[in-house]
């Protein structure tokens, strides 16, 4: 249950992230900037949850785990330096792309864990 709700929380999260970050891009945010960054920093923790899940289920992979936690840790670190360095349009692109990149890392790894359950249950019959 806890992997379904992540996995739908990531999703959402995702999108209202870049909603949010394209209204502060071209100057009209519908937020502060720090619920940017909060939002920004459940969605990594969201990722992480859904890498480790994976991982431990049959057939898990510990590459898609280090690569969950790369991902999220490079999305976190573009984040804020965008802060220390504000008009940086080449970051704010590769910022957009990693975040594109997360979802696909967070639907990966749901994934092969709910294959890995379902590995579980026909090995158990």
């Amino acid at each position: 249950m806890a992997v379904r709700i992540s996995s739908w929380a990531l999703r959402v999260g995702v999108l209202l992230e870049l909603v949010l970050g394209v209204s502060l891009w071209i100057g009209r945010p519908l937020a502060p900037v720090l619920l940017h960054m909060a939002l920004g920093l459940l969605i990594v923790a969201l990722v992480w949850f859904l890498g480790l899940a994976q991982a431990m289920v049959k057939n898990g992979s510990l590459g898609l785990a280090f690569a969950t936690f790369g991902v999220g840790l490079a999305l976190a670190i573009l984040g804020l330096a965008q802060k220390a360095v504000p008009s940086q349009t080449a970051l704010q692109i590769i910022h957009v792309l990693l975040a594109l990149v997360t979802i696909g890392v967070g639907e990966m790894a749901t994934a092969r864990y709910w294959r890995g359950k379902k590995a579980l249950a026909a090995a158990a019959r």
